[in-house]
């Protein structure tokens, strides 16, 4: 046994030799795969690109009007609660303790009905049995609120959908304008090197490059003004996400080629959540006419008492039971005034709803012919951008040839990316405008883009 013990350390110091050496060996290869593993797992992280869905889904974990608009759901959920209850009996209990002068000890009635000392302790059930509906009325005031509140949220989401593509869209439209001035700014470097060679050939001027560095200086500063304007359009929509300013964006969305005519992106206006919460307002409006008249109803309860202590002669008394009746008569004319109130105030809804519909209708037929000229200023702009890179490139050639000025190739260049800025321009305005479309025609659906984000 202890030749065995011997053998085992000799091979475990051996085996243990043999990887020290193996370390110090190849430290140097395994150091540079442990930075490489770290450096890979840190671009990972920042390579990760956002569309506006998912930009969207962060501005809905991070909104607080849509969790204060949840709160007034609950609210009216409560106040749902609080209605029912009014169909229900209500149980309580009493107890009372009254201590008062000692009655003349030659009134002994007066003792026995109402002693010195009076203890009462009793359990008191009742149930109304009408109001006049008035407690129906209530409790479908208190259904259409909670309705009302859901639609309010709604809109909510909806607002904040609009305003994080509006954010997204600008970053978008900033990050091309700077990658077109620097690829123009790459242009005019390029040409200035062909002047330089030119040059020495004496085939060109020094004004010629002084030109070409004017319109490089020129270049940098609107590129420095509009770093300036993506940093503040970039805070914008991490304001809205909670993102970082720096994520990288992935637009993925796109327009159909051919429009539905105009009377299409109608037919859906009354599922915009600002109409339906309208909606829910005039049927809160009629159901307040209904629990004001009411109050010409006469009302109904009734109850029973179960006495575990009384004063004087009827403490062997341990039960009574009761019905009241309530007729109004007169009330000075404000139930008449109320129910007055309560019907102007219904018109007043419908005038509301009727308002909303025509301003939303005016906003999707604004949007969309909006939209129609947008999509038709692309396909002259692609073709303006086309023509513009053309003359540049034949400009190029007369000027290499002698038939065309250093400030014609410039005017150009300048004019070709121009086009080009305005062609990005439009592309971008155009999928802006057709989803700000399909939101405020109620054909996009919201809920399908919120998943993933838990509210």
């Amino acid at each position: 046994m202890r030749s065995y013990g011997v053998v085992y350390k000799i091979i475990d110091l051996k085996a243990r030799s043999c990887f020290y050496r193996y370390m110090k060996k190849h430290a140097t290869l395994l150091l540079l795969l442990f930075l490489y593993f770290i450096s890979f797992s840190v671009f990972a992280k920042t390579d990760v690109s956002y569309t506006l869905t998912q930009c969207y889904q962060h501005a809905l974990k991070r909104s607080d009007s849509i969790a204060q608009n949840t709160e007034l759901i609950y609210q009216a959920e409560e106040r749902i609660k609080q209605a029912r209850g009014n169909f229900f009996p209500t149980l309580s209990v009493k107890a009372s303790y009254l201590r008062q002068e000692v009655p003349p000890p030659t009134s002994a009635i007066a003792t026995d009905i109402t002693p010195a000392d009076q203890t009462i302790a009793s359990v008191t059930a009742t149930q109304n049995l009408f109001r006049g509906f008035r407690d129906l009325a209530s409790l479908k005031q208190r259904t259409g609120e909670e309705k009302a509140s859901e639609a309010l949220r709604e809109q909510a989401k909806l607002q904040l959908f609009q305003d994080t593509l509006d954010a997204f869209y600008t970053v978008r439209t900033y990050e091309c304008d700077i990658l077109n001035y620097q690829n123009e700014i790459e242009a005019n470097q390029q040409r200035k090197q062909e002047l330089l060679n030119l040059k020495r050939l004496a085939r060109a001027r020094e004004a010629d490059i002084v030109s070409v560095d004017s319109a490089i200086a020129s270049l940098e500063a609107a590129l420095e003004s509009t770093y300036g304007l993506l940093d503040a359009s970039r805070e914008t929509l991490a304001f809205l996400t909670g993102l970082p300013t720096e994520i990288k964006l992935n637009d993925v969305e796109s327009y159909p080629q051919e429009l539905l005519p105009a009377e299409s992106w109608i037919t859906d206006i009354d599922k915009r959540p600002d109409i339906i919460q309208l909606q829910e307002e005039l049927v809160i409006a009629e159901k307040r006419i209904e629990f004001t008249k009411s109050g010409h109803f006469p009302v109904l309860d009734a109850g029973a008492d179960y006495y575990f202590k009384r004063p004087g002669i009827y403490d062997d008394i341990n039960w009574d039971v009761f019905i009241t009746i309530n007729v109004p008569i007169f009330s000075g004319g404000i139930t008449q005034s109320q129910i007055r109130e309560a019907t102007s105030a219904k018109r007043e809804a419908a005038i509301k709803v009727s308002e909303r519909k025509k301003q939303r209708e005016y906003d999707v037929r604004s949007l969309y012919r909006t939209l129609v000229r947008i999509r038709s200023q692309v396909s002259k702009l692609a073709k303006a951008s086309e023509l513009s890179n053309k003359r540049y490139d034949l400009l190029i050639k007369d000027n290499r040839a002698g038939l065309a000025t250093n400030i014609d190739v410039l005017q150009a260049l300048a004019t070709a990316y121009q086009t080009k800025r305005s062609y990005d321009h439009a592309q971008l305005a155009a999928k802006q405008s057709y989803l700000k479309l399909e939101v405020i025609s109620a054909i996009r659906d919201l809920k399908k883009l919120e998943e993933g984000a838990s509210l």
